[in-house]
């Protein structure tokens, strides 16, 4: 069973690999239809998730969510 500061550490990492991943396919996609680099933006939303979470985004998006 893991602590709750590696319970969170966990949630960090994974949320790190997904907004890595959304932003990979975010610049694929830019960069397949000729898109300028800066023509699309991330935007964080949510209406169900904790405010935990949400928290854990902005850190490791280093406090900005596109």
């Amino acid at each position: 069973m893991s602590t709750p500061s590696e319970a969170a550490a966990d949630v960090a990492v994974d949320i790190a690999s997904n907004i890595a991943s959304v932003k990979q396919r975010m610049d694929d996609a830019i960069s397949s239809n000729d898109r300028p680099s800066g023509s699309v933006r991330l935007v964080a939303v949510s209406k169900t998730k904790p405010l935990e979470l949400l928290e854990a985004a902005y850190e490791v998006s280093n406090n900005i969510i596109y």
